[in-house]
């Protein structure tokens, strides 16, 4: 929705402003949440500060996409149970949920799970739990020597030049933001090794679907090294400021695909299909793959 300040509306905060515009059906948290994740422009540029103030004439677009339904219900789903066995637990995680919520609900139906494949809340697709300490070390051990083969899509800003790209180099903490660490890149000495592989499957108008590899396993190291090569993930506006694609995802486009590892001399492929809402911004944008 978009809309331009009038002088009666002018010195209003930005949440203010949109509370009034949508005529008080979402609540004031809902807004803000909303308005944190990216889904207001103020003059074409993201706002992501509820208390801005706007001015007579400014212009505001506010995709109601991204307001979240606060009393949302985590839930423990049988049917996402992707592939059980004596040794692991592979569930299909939903977008929005927070992992630690989940986690408590996993925990409930086998408390003896140990979590070793951990997910953003936005993040989509595959997690892993052993069975136990003594899978727990197995498997460990197998993401440690980078045995445990990762497989992500994304949906990226913009059109890729080359079909493939590779960045390596060395992570740490830089800032945050909302109570979430910012990630960057440093000298060698300063932070950790992140290696990533990228691979543009398919393009659309003004973006492009991406099979992501990290070879490492760091904190946001996807969302920084695609950010890094000026295709950042649609709907992550932490580490994008500026985006081509004109669609506004409700959270950031990123699918844990696929893994793929050995234990005990046999070869397991776990795959989690693509979620809707991925489905979704992929036919908005004119957007076709083979996956």
């Amino acid at each position: 929705m978009q809309w331009q300040v009038s002088a009666n509306e002018s010195g209003l905060s930005l949440q203010s402003f949109i509370k009034l515009k949508l005529e008080g059906s979402p609540s004031q948290k809902q807004i803000k949440l909303a308005i944190q994740r990216g889904a207001c422009e103020l003059n074409h540029l993201i706002e992501r500060f509820s208390s801005t103030r706007v001015g007579t004439g400014d212009k505001v677009c506010f995709n109601e996409g991204c307001l979240l339904n606060s009393s949302q219900e985590v839930l423990f789903e049988p049917e996402r149970i992707l592939l059980e066995n004596s040794i692991f637990f592979a569930y299909d995680k939903p977008p929005a949920i927070d992992y630690q919520a989940l986690l408590d609900k996993i925990l409930i139906h086998d408390p003896s799970l140990i979590a070793v494949h951990r997910l953003d809340k936005d993040t989509s697709g595959v997690i892993l739990f052993a069975k136990g300490r003594k899978n727990s070390v197995l498997m460990e051990e197998c993401f440690r020597k980078r045995a445990m083969q990762k497989t992500y899509l994304a949906l990226a800003d913009g059109l890729m030049k080359n079909s493939i790209e590779r960045v390596k180099n060395f992570l740490a903490k830089k800032s945050s933001y909302q109570g979430q660490s910012i990630w960057g890149e440093v000298e060698p000495s300063q932070g950790v090794l992140a290696d990533s592989l990228f691979e543009c499957i398919a393009k659309g108008e003004d973006c492009c679907l991406v099979r992501c590899s990290p070879k490492t396993g760091r904190t946001h190291q996807l969302r920084v090294h695609l950010s890094s090569l000026g295709h950042p993930i649609l709907g992550d506006y932490q580490y994008g400021k500026q985006f081509r694609c004109t669609y506004r995802p409700a959270r950031q486009m990123l699918h844990a695909y696929q893994l793929e590892f050995q234990l005990e001399d046999e070869l397991f492929s776990v795959v989690s299909s693509v979620p809707e809402d991925i489905i979704s911004a992929m036919q908005a944008n004119q957007l076709a793959a083979l996956l």
